[in-house]
């Protein structure tokens, strides 16, 4: 990372990275984390695989048939209102889901209601932020940004589990959707 970090490398540049790596850590730290404690607790809780595998199922098929249509966006759109919009959404969707699963307790078609609405917007804002780089950085840094992201989100996909196994053990199910 020194390579950001030069004197040659304008301020604005060196900031939008730090904003950049912070922000793509958490929304794919926190999804991660969240993704994985659902589907452990939906086995845990029913002990089905059919149930658990339902879950991943909804999560990549709509991901799958909506990932163009953000990608469109993305390309022809304002990527820092898809941003924004879409993490308003995501906020305003984990709140129901919290204030749902806390008064009226957890069940299945709750939590495949959030994965489905959840996996609808997730994609126009990782799209939105993936194709935002070529607007952030000079062309000559973007491969190394690229790769620097891409370790990152490589370690949070091995790292959000272990943290939401730990998680897991030490809170309950509603303070972890809190948390999230």
């Amino acid at each position: 990372m020194i390579f950001i970090f030069h004197r040659s490398v304008p301020l604005y540049e060196r900031a939008n990275f730090i904003i950049y790596i912070l922000s793509r850590l958490s929304v794919n730290l926190g999804q991660s984390v969240f993704m994985f404690a659902v589907t452990y607790f939906i086995m845990y809780e029913t002990g089905s695989a059919l149930y658990f595998s339902i879950n991943l199922v909804i999560s990549m098929v709509v991901s799958f048939i909506v990932l163009p249509f953000s990608g469109y966006l993305s390309d022809f759109k304002n990527k820092k209102r898809i941003i924004l919009y879409g993490e308003g959404i995501q906020v305003l969707l984990i709140l129901s889901f919290f204030g749902l699963v806390t008064f009226s307790g957890v069940n299945l078609f709750v939590i495949y209601t959030y994965t489905f609405l959840s996996s609808l917007v997730s994609p126009f804002i990782s799209n939105a932020f993936q194709s935002a780089i070529v607007e952030l950085f000079d062309k000559s840094r973007i491969q190394k940004v690229t790769g620097y992201t891409a370790s990152i989100l490589s370690s949070v996909i091995i790292g959000g589990p272990i943290l939401a196994g730990i998680l897991f053990g030490l809170l309950e199910f509603n303070q972890m959707i809190l948390l999230f």
